[in-house]
């Protein structure tokens, strides 16, 4: 089989597309990766297509294919792919500087890359594609879309935070069938027990102190320590009423912010409140592909001092995000009989694609209110890391978002500062997309409402919510003393390390984990275990 390669820069690919070929006939015929890879890949294959990551999320084609974007969709196409088309409109979102990427250009960008995906599995004969995490760019996603309307098989390395294992899975919207069955197995056998490194993750999760943060908190919050000085310049700015949130030009100095002189009311121009005085000497330019004002989405990519500039702008947005946010902000009361929702940050993969149309999380909580038994209140914590500097938060909340959920009945804002471990040991359920904070709820005994693809969705004590009446059902399972046992999430913990594997596909975390056998072998090797278990499960 013809296979497409949608991977990150990790050399190691390579060899495990090799093991792949050799042991499964899969032969790579497309690669859609960083340039600085394809040199080496091209080596390695020198009869397939490659096509850089951000040229195809600009809707350019690979070089070659130029003439595959051309033609039109049928009915039957767009019909087919419309249950996608609504999560390709939203992940837009992370690329939108400025909110100036309209729906009929986001529609258009879609359809033309559906129109070339279509075209290049017919020209290249491509069988299947290999994702080494949820696809969550447009064009891997649109590439991910055309594979599942034409019938073709997807394999998505999907990871979890117990141990690094991932697995595989064959689609975004669902967990795999080998996984239901793994832990199914487990539980008829009464098989509770875990390797080493499952149980003192469990050790620790089950011990977390109050101020315990994630390892990526950790991370974010220790670079925005590094900028601190600068930081609390622009916070000061913005609590003293200096700054006038008027929208970025791409290329305009953001230390010439306009600003209101509070005692004339006259508006001025304030340089020495931001630190951008000058532009550096370099000009290279930013990987990503945004959509900026005044520049269709396949142009030019963007300079990196006008990202500068962009970086700094949004920071001022999400200073009055979080200011408004802390006015509508409660402290919790614990003695209440309540369900913690713990807001995803936005925009990321968790919630688009993973969340599926409760990537919008009003959804989600509006549904809750709705379906809360009555005398129960529904706890919302924003995430920190929207407010933070080195983050995109501004590009997934816009005025008026909590308010309109303030305004839902027996829904609260809780403050950022409550710990989400109390929040979570005193609750009577958690509720979250597909967030970590379930996999701790559950560890904790605590029932877990997910509404998205969360990779615990199949534990039990979680309920997956796609429906108003899943809601109402779940409430009465937690009403009537439902609670997780503890060998059900360690077996589910089991069933995990039975079907999956320590492995990496983001480069950044190759000096955190540890491998037992080689990375490119791992990789192959959980690939061929999906396939024999995926043809026991169809036999």
């Amino acid at each position: 089989m013809r296979v497409l390669y949608s991977v990150s820069r990790i050399p190691a690919w390579i060899d495990c597309a090799r093991i792949l070929e050799e042991q499964l006939d899969w032969s790579p015929a497309y690669w859609i990766t960083l340039p600085e890879n394809h040199k080496e890949v091209g080596m390695a294959f020198p009869e397939l297509t490659l096509h850089p990551t951000h040229d195809l999320n600009r809707g350019l084609p690979a070089v070659g294919m130029e003439t595959q974007g051309n033609g039109c969709l049928s009915l039957s196409n767009i019909i087919a792919a419309s249950r996608y088309e609504a999560i390709a409109m939203d992940m837009m979102d992370r690329v939108d500087l400025g909110r100036v990427f309209s729906y009929q250009e986001r529609q258009r960008l879609y359809h033309k890359l559906l129109i070339y995906w279509l075209n290049v599995i017919d020209t290249k004969e491509l069988k299947i594609a290999i994702f080494n995490v949820p696809p969550h760019s447009i064009g891997e996603y649109v590439a991910y879309t055309a594979f599942q309307i034409s019938g073709l098989k997807t394999r998505i390395f999907r990871p979890t935070p117990v141990a690094n294992l991932h697995i595989v899975t064959d689609r975004i919207e669902k967990l795999p069938g080998t996984l239901k069955r793994a832990y199914e197995r487990r539980l008829v056998e009464e098989n509770f027990s875990c390797g080493k490194q499952i149980e003192d993750d469990f050790s620790r999760l089950e011990n977390i102190p109050d101020d315990y943060r994630p390892w990526y908190v950790e991370e974010t919050s220790n670079r925005e320590d590094r900028w601190r000085q600068t930081l609390d310049k622009l916070k000061d700015a913005v609590a003293n009423g200096k700054t006038v949130q008027e929208p970025l030009k791409i290329g305009e100095p953001v230390c010439e912010t306009i600003v209101k002189d509070m005692e004339s009311g006259v508006q001025i121009i304030k340089k020495d409140i931001l630190r951008r005085k000058r532009k550096p000497t370099h000009d290279n330019l930013v990987r990503q592909v945004f959509k900026v004002p005044g520049r269709p989405i396949s142009g030019p990519l963007m300079d990196k001092w006008d990202f500068v500039l962009y970086r700094d702008w949004a920071y001022l947005q999400k200073l009055e995000l979080l200011k408004h946010y802390e006015r509508l902000s409660q402290v919790a009361d614990l003695d209440e009989k309540y369900v913690y929702f713990a807001m995803h940050y936005q925009p990321e993969r968790t919630t688009c694609p993973d969340g599926g149309r409760f990537n919008n999380q009003f959804l989600a909580i509006s549904l809750l209110s709705q379906t809360l038994p009555s005398d129960w209140i529904l706890y919302v914590k924003e995430h920190p890391s929207q407010f933070n500097f080195h983050s995109m938060g501004e590009l997934g909340r816009w005025s008026g978002y909590y308010d309109e959920i303030a305004q839902l009945p027996n829904v609260r804002f809780i403050l950022l500062d409550t710990p989400s471990v109390e929040l979570i040991g005193k609750a009577q359920a958690v509720a979250t997309i597909t967030g970590a904070v379930g996999w701790e709820a559950l560890i904790k005994g605590i029932p877990v409402l997910c509404f998205g693809a969360a990779w615990y969705g199949l534990c039990r004590g979680a309920f997956i919510i796609e429906e108003y009446q899943q809601a109402l059902a779940a409430f009465q399972s937690v009403l009537k003393g439902l609670r997780p046992e503890p060998n059900e999430v360690r077996a589910f913990a089991g069933a995990l390390e039975d079907i999956g594997k320590v492995v990496f596909t983001n480069p950044s975390l190759e000096q955190v984990v540890d491998l037992g056998e080689p990375l490119h072998e791992a990789l192959a090797n959980l690939v061929i275990q999906f396939e024999e278990e995926i043809q026991n499960l169809d036999d």
